[in-house]
């Protein structure tokens, strides 16, 4: 495939005690067979929105005419939404190559942001894009009021509909009434696919395409994983199905799963695996907590914890084989000093190289818990193949723990309790 899952530094033989057993593995061998069966039953039949998305083309023509408009008509495109609604446009997103106009991802409700936000925007230059799967998500629709406000109080000639696009379910929901009220075209969001399992969906394809990155490209990556998933039936040999069968067989001992690229284009990639994992898995006192991390920024905040503090840690790291993309300096003119000479003769690729690999084998030495995933190039194929892999490894995961990984029951009561203290908040 187009990556490597490497699992030596989970391994007994690597890591001595704390890594896991062959026969730990074992244990949950029939289990990984039954979900193998299971989801290629599901596959067959096609009741799985996720497993039909890489294969999907209308939804693409659809788009088309409104990026083509967005990308003509605006310098500035804010993105409204959160959770599983903005994290994956934001991980494919900053593959983006200066391309298309300028994204803005409004995911929270903190007003300075949006007082800055409307410093640095001309409404007459700038679209909007509502993405809520329900239509109620109360901070979107939040967010798109106070964007609504904005956009009507300037000085233009155009209607609302041309500044606005929306994606939600083809349902009535306070988000559609808006929508039907200023005539804003919809596009629908498939009510069967959860908002975490979305990004391969018109919701991620959405800002991808804004700036330029090829849709077709991340599906195919998410495609090939898929496929070779389903058809490999050992174990040893299934990528996502060892990644969730490890961190499963390890979780008693290890409750939090460290996600560490060395690649700063892979940054929002583990905030959006952060509420994959954890909002699929997090069930009836079981799942990992998901910790994001950067290399190599984060050696200097969190390696220090890792190496030396509570040994309750399973780190992944992600990155190039060889990260390639500049030169060695060969200055003239430097002083005389050992760290200049050594930097000077190497390039910044090269030091990220090195810092991935010291980290790797720094934690593997001191006998911590390490996998690592490897690509040759971070593409658009590369990025749709790594999504895939997660989502079936949490998928699997899932089966591992006897969760359901499509809900989220628990934080229905928090989303009530807000409402109900935002109409209190009216009458006092």
């Amino acid at each position: 495939m187009i990556y490597t899952q490497n699992l030596h530094g989970l391994s007994i033989d690597t890591i001595g005690e704390n890594g896991f057993k062959p026969t730990q593995i074992d244990l949950h061998r029939q289990k990984f067979l039954n979900a193998q069966e299971k989801f290629n039953q599901i596959f067959d039949e096609g009741s799985l929105p996720l497993f039909k998305q890489p294969y999907l083309r209308k939804d693409l023509l659809e788009l088309a005419p409104h990026i083509e408009r967005f990308q003509d008509d605006f310098s500035d495109v804010v993105i409204i939404g959160t959770g599983g609604s903005s994290l994956g446009g934001q991980t494919l997103s900053v593959l983006a190559e200066n391309k298309g106009p300028k994204l803005h991802f409004m995911d929270n409700v903190d007003p300075a942001t949006f007082t800055e936000l409307f410093k640095t925007i001309d409404p007459n230059h700038t679209g909007f894009v509502v993405i809520s799967k329900s239509g109620g998500t109360v901070e979107t629709l939040a967010a798109f009021l106070h964007c609504l406000k904005f956009w009507r109080q300037s000085e233009h000639d155009n209607a609302i509909s041309d500044h606005f696009l929306i994606v939600t379910e083809p349902k009535e929901s306070s988000l559609m009434k808006l929508a039907t009220q200023w005539q804003i075209p919809v596009i629908d969001h498939d009510p069967g696919l959860g908002g975490r399992f979305s990004v391969l969906s018109v919701v991620g394809m959405i800002p991808a395409m804004l700036v330029g990155i090829d849709p077709l490209a991340i599906r195919k990556g998410a495609q090939d994983v898929l496929e070779h998933t389903l058809k490999e039936k050992v174990l040893e040999k299934n990528q996502p199905g060892m990644g969730a069968v490890t961190a499963v067989a390890l979780s008693r001992r290890y409750p939090n799963a460290v996600l560490m690229p060395y690649v700063d284009q892979l940054r929002y990639f583990s905030r959006w695996y952060r509420q994959l994992w954890a909002e699929s898995l997090g069930k009836g006192g079981k799942g990992t907590t998901p910790i994001d991390a950067l290399g190599t920024v984060d050696q200097h905040s969190q390696l220090q914890l890792y190496l030396d503090g509570p040994l309750d840690k399973v780190i992944t790291l992600i990155g190039a084989e060889k990260e390639h993309g500049s030169e060695a300096l060969n200055m003239q003119g430097l002083p005389e000093d050992g760290l200049i000479d050594l930097l000077n003769q190497t390039s910044m690729a090269d030091l990220l190289n090195a810092e991935f690999e010291a980290t790797r084998d720094t934690l593997i030495q001191n006998n911590k818990p390490v996998r690592v995933l490897t690509y040759e190039k971070l593409t658009a194929e590369t990025m749709g193949a790594l999504l895939m892999h997660f989502m079936l490894e949490t998928m699997y995961a899932a089966e591992l723990l006897g969760v359901d990984p499509f809900d989220q029951p628990a934080v229905e009561q928090g989303k009530i309790l807000a409402k109900q203290y935002l109409s209190d908040s009216i009458q006092q």
